[in-house]
């Protein structure tokens, strides 16, 4: 994670960290069904980090349309998951090629998809609250 990544929020700005602390902490080199472990937990903490990002563009005013196409990522990136967990442990490359998903998949969203949200974020941290 680097500040570029930041997208105004702090709490959001957390969970991306988390992520990438997540991913930094898979080892090729680890036993396969450790490796695979460590993957799974990662995409169960993204779908809880989706569903917090989502409540927050919400909050916030993200434009419907925008929120649907953040929406249809988040869902696309956890039938992936899921299409990764239900394949066979003992094949020694899946945990490499999650890896590189993710790793792609992330840092591509925060970086192009997840920037969209950053002046509404900025925006309503300007707005007196009630």
């Amino acid at each position: 994670w680097t500040e570029d990544m930041s997208v105004g929020d702090p709490e959001m700005d957390a969970q991306h960290r988390q992520i990438v602390d997540l991913i930094n902490a898979f080892d090729d080199r680890m036993e396969p069904k450790v490796a695979f472990d460590a993957i799974m937990n990662m995409f169960r903490y993204a779908g809880t980090h989706f569903e917090a990002e989502e409540a927050l563009l919400q909050r916030v005013g993200y434009p419907q349309a925008l929120l649907e196409a953040q929406r249809l990522a988040h869902q696309e990136f956890l039938s992936k998951a899921s299409e990764f967990a239900g394949q066979r442990l003992d094949d020694y490359t899946l945990h490499i090629r999650i890896a590189a998903y993710v790793t792609r998949w992330l840092m591509s969203h925060i970086l192009s998809e997840d920037m969209k949200y950053k002046p509404y974020v900025q925006g309503a941290a300007l707005l007196p609250h009630a």
